[in-house]
């Protein structure tokens, strides 16, 4: 890979040779595969069960899956796939509702071994090198995802206390923080493999990407110069090389991580649902001085706090004062049991997947109760106030 430079200060001769090595290297790739001949790869497979169903392979695209092939298991249990690609793609193997996915390159002779009743987890694959990292990618996830439900299973009964509670939190992000360093150190060691495309994407739970941070963009970079260079007509690493310029212009846009260091811009935008499901904008808000406020109905803190903000509400709601509350609660029915049982009157709305609420990072929440107070123009104007502070903050702004 080229290192990567900017543009200014290069002589016209050192572009061109920049140009002319990328080029010889391209070609270079594509006689190898072509002097080779073999764009063949063979799958054979076989799977413990007498009912011979119908296996299907799909190639799967950027934004689509495309049924490639279809058999049906014979009286054996064994299965076949032929085809032909010039370059890695990815495939999966389908029976029902249920996926083994495959990264098959080009002359590869793939056995698959695999069992009816846990078809998507517990199988084996052999000769095909992004086959084998897919499956240890997923392996890996779903330890974390096992680990994580069971920490989620404790902090969803109400009888928790708060001290186990905090413990567990703080578990879990170890827990996250482990995959994560795992993740990377993957692409790190296999940037030339189009498996650490499917790293890069990968999810926990099939909701929240492992990979969701503002720096991890450089990362995705990285590996986009990368694969570019090996794979140019891949839409997948045509995608990547896309997302990577649409995310780092965006964060470059807004300026989160300087924002919340400085607070002295624009608050980022929230849109979450509230408890009836309807998404709630806090940009919808912009001609009201608005009190963002970070809880949870498993803290105590923040519902003595609610207290006190009921007082304020009620004294400013009318002159154009609004409270707009994130919960971060894991459990529904806890979250809409305290908004009731404490007469909450104003916004409140959550995603519900706390520890890892995107928001939450945004916000650089460290510790509950959280308030960022904003005035008409969506300025920061106040952090954490106290009920006296708030109060006299509202008089200024208000009156």
């Amino acid at each position: 890979m080229l290192p990567e430079t900017g543009i200014q200060g290069q002589s016209f001769n050192s572009l061109k040779y920049l140009h002319m090595r990328k080029y010889i290297l391209l070609m270079t790739i594509l006689v190898l595969i072509s002097c080779t001949g073999n764009h063949r790869y063979q799958i054979k497979g076989t799977i413990d069960t007498k009912a011979r169903p119908m296996i299907f392979l799909d190639e799967q695209e950027v934004s689509r899956i495309i049924l490639t092939d279809s058999v049906r298991v014979n009286k054996h249990g064994r299965f076949s796939f032929r085809g032909k690609i010039d370059y890695p793609r990815f495939f999966q193997i389908r029976l029902s509702n249920n996926l083994i996915p495959l990264l098959i390159a080009p002359g590869e002779k793939i056995t698959l071994t695999c069992h009816s009743d846990n078809f998507s987890a517990d199988y084996k694959v052999n000769g095909s090198a992004g086959s084998e990292q897919i499956f240890l990618l997923n392996e890996k996830a779903l330890e974390t995802t096992g680990k994580l439900d069971s920490i989620r299973h404790v902090l969803d009964n109400p009888l928790t206390e708060d001290s186990e509670r905090q413990a567990l939190i703080e578990l879990a992000r170890s827990i996250y923080q482990d995959q994560r360093k795992f993740s990377i150190g993957f692409i790190l060691e296999h940037l030339n493999s189009m498996a650490s495309i499917y790293a890069l994407y990968q999810r926990i739970n099939g909701k929240d990407y492992i990979l969701n941070e503002n720096r991890d963009i450089q990362l995705m970079k990285i590996t986009g110069q990368t694969l570019d260079t090996l794979y140019p007509v891949s839409k997948h690493v045509r995608a990547l090389v896309a997302d990577a310029r649409k995310l780092e212009a965006e964060v470059k846009n807004i300026g989160y991580l300087q924002l919340m260091d400085q607070m002295d811009g624009k608050i980022p935008d929230i849109s979450l649902p509230d408890s009836h499901g309807d998404t709630v904008k806090l940009s919808s808000l912009d001609k009201k001085i608005v009190l963002i406020s970070f809880w949870a109905s498993w803290n105590r803190p923040s519902i003595a706090h609610n207290l006190e903000l009921k007082e304020i509400y009620n004294k400013y709601h009318r002159k154009g004062f609004e409270i707009y509350q994130v919960s971060l609660d894991n459990n529904k029915e806890a979250w809409i049991n305290a908004i009731q049982y404490d007469e909450i009157p104003w916004i409140n709305v959550s995603d519900l997947s706390y520890p890892r609420s995107q928001t939450a990072i945004i916000y650089n929440i460290a510790s509950l109760p959280a308030t960022f107070l904003l005035n008409q123009n969506r300025d920061v104007v106040g952090k954490n106030l106290t009920k006296i502070e708030l109060d006299n903050k509202l008089k200024e702004l208000l009156d």
